[in-house]
């Protein structure tokens, strides 16, 4: 059994979706960043927040977003219909259950580290819910950026530090740390795939109007993909570095 298998095999078993197990690809890597770059950790917080983080957004977001009647109709394209389930196993209560867990594990965090860090909690959930109704703007490669890259990072590195030192030129460097993840996660894994799929994204800016499914086209697309696993490789990869940088220091 390869990978590919075992991926399609959890993707028809409940309450996953095609994008739960994106988890472990990229938003996995960045939360274990934003927390090694912190002097120490916190394991019981970071291994909350990656459940309130998988739970609420991977599989509640995702399972509600597929799910019958929850895109606007005529809105999301390429998909002009609201009243069918964009995957067929998507459930709207696996999706209602995943994002009230996620979000009261975010909260009980909240409440065992700082009040202001519900800032983010907020920020997530306004993200997870108006990405999915097509709602400006969070329906944006913005919202995909903060919620994919900048906030897994830096709320993260947050949640260890538990303090909001800007005149701290560490924090800094976290900070546009956190951003260039967010920009690089908004291109390579929003705008990328979307630009060379033959079908209209006309919500996030993106008209292919008379594009066919033709070898050039799914070449491209193929290719892109392959870019995006690369990435992903390269994130992991960083990841490691810091960690054991943390270790042997």
């Amino acid at each position: 059994m390869n990978l590919k298998t075992i991926v399609e095999t959890i993707h028809k078993r409940r309450p996953f979706t095609p994008y739960s197990m994106h988890m472990f690809m990229f938003p996995l890597p960045c939360l274990l960043l934003g927390a090694f770059l912190a002097p120490a950790i916190n394991w019981l917080h970071l291994v909350l927040l990656i459940l309130a983080y998988w739970i609420g957004l991977e599989v509640g977001v995702h399972n509600l977003d597929l799910s019958t009647g929850w895109r606007p109709k005529k809105k999301y394209a390429p998909f002009n219909t609201g009243d069918e389930a964009l995957w067929p196993l998507a459930s709207a209560r696996w999706g209602w259950s995943g994002i009230i867990i996620g979000l009261a594990i975010a909260i009980a965090l909240v409440a065992m580290t700082q009040w202001w860090l519900i800032l983010f909690v907020i920020i997530m959930l306004a993200i997870a819910v108006g990405y999915g109704k097509d709602i400006w703007p969070f329906h944006t490669y913005t919202g995909f950026g903060l919620s994919y890259g900048m906030i897994p990072v830096w709320g993260s590195y947050l949640l260890q530090v538990q303090t909001f030192d800007l005149s701290s030129v560490y924090h800094w460097g976290v900070i546009i740390l956190s951003a260039g993840v967010g920009v690089v996660s908004a291109v390579c894994l929003s705008y990328l795939p979307r630009s060379t799929n033959p079908v209209d994204y006309i919500s996030v800016g993106i008209d292919s109007a008379g594009k066919r499914y033709n070898p050039p086209e799914l070449e491209a697309k193929g290719m892109v993909m392959k870019g995006l696993f690369i990435i992903f490789g390269a994130t992991w990869l960083c990841v490691i570095g810091v960690i054991l940088m943390r270790v042997g220091g």
